[in-house]
């Protein structure tokens, strides 16, 4: 393995574009189809402010979208526990996992390989895994049910 920190296989990056999840109460909720993934999880209360909630409420949820996912999951884990927990994996974040060895890499047998991003959020007892073209933020909602109901309806 080479000692350039940039072909590291499975080195976790937090994601600075998205909301942490609440350490206390995530209340998460996962939607899917065969095109997308959609997960909602209400936001720590310290990052509501810099997506424009305000800071005397409670924190909004957030709706992240999975794009093109290929697969995921979710684990009742301790982060502790999960294995990368020793290449940085952080509880209360989302992440990406770079030269992640669960990606298929193309090659001349098998041309048309799964190729994307391997994202994990990362909660205080569980983890959800995906691996897809890109995670992004979708929207931001008051509620946890309207939150859930956007989810459900950006996969169908």
């Amino acid at each position: 393995m080479s000692g350039d920190a940039s072909h590291e296989r499975d080195r976790v990056v937090p994601l600075e574009s998205v909301p942490r999840p609440s350490a206390s109460e995530p209340e998460l909720f996962i939607a899917g189809s065969e095109r997308c993934v959609a997960v909602s999880f209400r936001m720590d209360g310290s990052d509501a402010g810099e997506y424009g909630a305000p800071l005397d409420e409670e924190p909004p949820f957030c709706v992240l979208l999975f794009a093109h996912s290929s697969s995921h999951g979710h684990t009742r884990e301790a982060v502790a526990a999960h294995p990368l927990s020793t290449n940085g994996l952080l509880e209360n974040c989302v992440q990406e996992v770079l030269n992640s060895t669960a990606i298929i890499e193309p090659s001349c047998t098998e041309p048309t390989a799964a190729i994307g991003r391997h994202f994990v959020i990362a909660f205080k007892d569980s983890t959800f895994e995906c691996i897809a073209e890109d995670c992004f933020v979708a929207g931001l909602y008051g509620s946890g049910d309207v939150a859930a109901r956007e989810a459900f309806v950006l996969c169908r």
